[in-house]
């Protein structure tokens, strides 16, 4: 299990928004890029970066900012945020991203998903973003009913690289991790999964790592480490224990 640091891009500046609400936006002083590059000085062995104004508005608006990011770090990207088309799931791979997060287009075109599954593989990472039983799609700005039950028994079929799965209302609150409900999507897949959402305390961390769930392969961490509520490198030593 490694940690690894969100860089939200909105505006062309590193944000984090509270509970994915667009309105309720934290800046930071470094830029998306410098962000990136700090992270990796750090010790950060993968970044995932997302593109907010490209979620909201349904297409990439900051994928300069993304290929810079990438063309600028070492270190394996992920990349999410208004991501619906094969040209720009292509885009995105041309620039160097490790993976290509989807998630509404997944929620709404399943046909469509299937499709990129086979031809892309391992390079689809499946965003599951959750609030109350429900699933976020455009930018978290609706919520869905979805029988996830069936829709992961769906997934798990299809080649992708695993999931990602995010606790909207604990999303930028520093409120912690949520194990209780997580447990319930873990044990609904066998693919690797990185977990986000909340984590903000070292016992987060601890849980996770001593999950029976192997499976998690991945933290992501964004407003914890930007306000300083967690160490880096002291989540670094944490793991090695």
């Amino acid at each position: 299990m490694i940690i690894i640091p969100a860089v939200d891009i909105k505006g062309g500046k590193c944000v984090r928004l509270y509970k994915g609400k667009e309105e309720k936006v934290f800046s930071y002083q470094l830029s998306p890029v410098e962000a990136a590059l700090f992270w990796q000085s750090q010790g950060a062995e993968r970044l995932h970066v997302v593109d907010l104004d490209g979620a909201f508005s349904g297409k990439p608006v900051n994928h300069e900012i993304v290929r810079e990011i990438i063309k600028s770090v070492k270190i394996p990207v992920q990349v999410g945020g208004g991501i619906r088309r094969v040209e720009d799931i292509e885009r995105f791979l041309e620039y160097g991203a490790q993976n290509v997060i989807l998630s509404t287009i997944a929620i709404k075109n399943i046909s469509f998903f299937r499709d990129v599954a086979f031809s892309f593989k391992e390079k689809i990472l499946l965003s599951i973003d959750i609030q109350k039983g429900k699933i976020g799609i455009e930018g978290w700005k609706n919520l869905v009913d979805l029988n996830l039950t069936l829709f992961l028994k769906v997934t798990e079929e299809l080649p992708i690289g695993g999931y990602i799965f995010t606790n909207i209302e604990r999303d930028g609150t520093l409120q912690g991790l949520d194990m209780k409900d997580l447990e319930d999507y873990l044990g609904m897949v066998e693919k690797k999964v990185y977990v986000a959402g909340g984590i903000s305390r070292y016992e987060d961390i601890e849980i996770l790592k001593n999950s029976k769930h192997k499976k998690i392969c991945g933290v992501i961490i964004g407003k914890a480490l930007y306000d300083g509520a967690l160490d880096f490198k002291t989540l670094l030593t944490l793991l090695r224990e």
